[in-house]
């Protein structure tokens, strides 16, 4: 780590971070830093520039006041404008990582730091409502008078879990209850199944080919969007959650042949389903959702207190109890004073 800069009659010190030294805060609790999601984790950020070429253009900064830690911002720098570490296409939340409590200082030493060194606008996408970004940096930008555009961008959807699976069901309406239970008797009823789920290195590397083998075969416009690039960066991020014990990978098993599968991480007392895939020759049995049933079942019984469905308005997500997250993007101009 190099100092940057200690700024004059200030008493902010900003310094440059690398992906390693990210890694020694995220392992190291004394710094009480809030890590918001499993996007703003090193192992994630690594993965995920590695995978897309932006290595070149990370500017991981960390914020300290005197001699307290502040928050660390994973930002990537091009010409005059920063954004967060990731993509809208393979993260679903970005945010900084800040200390509890520290947000404003934190902040106001960081634009400080960005105009120092001549950023002139700040490029955020995937901000949750109750992100850091939404609550501390736009109202603390809107004071200094800066030009700001904040638009909604998506929507998430997540619930709490239950202490079991028949609590589950009762928190359900009566036709969504009868519904999971007919689709899963009926399904038992034309096979043998069984939910095999895969959370080693080892098996998360022999695993994947069947994993993206389900996910081309559910639709077209997904076969498409799996280039070979995607599909590295999939594979790589699997194991590598795999190795922070983190990944839980469910196959549904018909007649001992995968035909649905859910690709989820498990990050504190959360289960993300990250994406999924099925074979369309067995939709009649409706394999992808019973797979989905089977996962948030599985996660109830491991404890877990919350499943995020993540991006996207699928209806399934409302059906099943999800609550919607809104989701922003937002620009913030630093040259430009109302």
């Amino acid at each position: 780590m190099a100092e940057v800069s200690a700024f004059l009659n200030s008493a902010y010190t900003v310094k440059l971070e690398t992906l390693d030294s990210l890694t020694n805060y995220w392992e190291h609790s004394d710094y009480c830093l809030h890590w918001p999601s499993l996007f703003s984790t090193p192992f994630w950020m690594g993965v995920w520039s590695n995978s897309f070429g932006c290595d070149q253009r990370l500017h991981i900064v960390s914020v300290y006041k005197g001699a307290t830690l502040l928050g660390i911002a994973p930002m990537m720098l091009s010409d005059d404008t920063v954004s967060l570490i990731g993509s809208s296409e393979m993260c679903d939340y970005l945010d900084f990582i800040v200390a509890p409590d520290k947000g404003t200082d934190f902040f106001e030493g960081l634009i400080n730091y960005l105009k120092e060194i001549r950023v002139k606008h700040m490029a955020l996408m995937c901000l949750r409502e109750d992100s850091i970004a939404i609550s501390e940096l736009v109202p603390l930008a809107r004071r200094k008078g800066f030009q700001i555009s904040l638009a909604t961008d998506d929507v998430s959807y997540e619930m709490g879990l239950p202490a079991s699976w028949e609590q589950f069901l009762e928190l359900l309406n009566r036709k969504q209850r009868h519904e999971i239970r007919r689709k899963i008797r009926r399904l038992e009823e034309s096979g043998n199944i069984r939910l095999r789920v895969i959370e080693g290195p080892v098996s998360a590397r022999e695993s994947f080919p069947d994993f993206l083998e389900l996910f081309r075969l559910n639709r077209i416009d997904k076969a498409a969007f799996m280039t070979d690039t995607k599909a590295g960066f999939f594979r790589k991020i699997a194991v590598a959650a795999a190795e922070e014990q983190m990944l839980r990978l469910c196959f549904l098993d018909f007649e001992d042949r995968p035909v649905s599968a859910a690709l989820c991480f498990n990050y504190g007392s959360t289960v993300f389903l990250y994406n999924s895939g099925y074979d369309s020759r067995f939709s009649n049995l409706n394999v992808g959702l019973v797979c989905k049933f089977f996962s948030i079942r599985d996660s109830i019984e491991r404890g877990s207190l919350n499943y995020d469905f993540l991006k996207g308005n699928e209806i399934y997500k409302q059906r099943l109890g999800g609550h919607p997250v809104r989701l922003y993007r937002c620009k913030i101009d630093m040259d430009f004073i109302r």
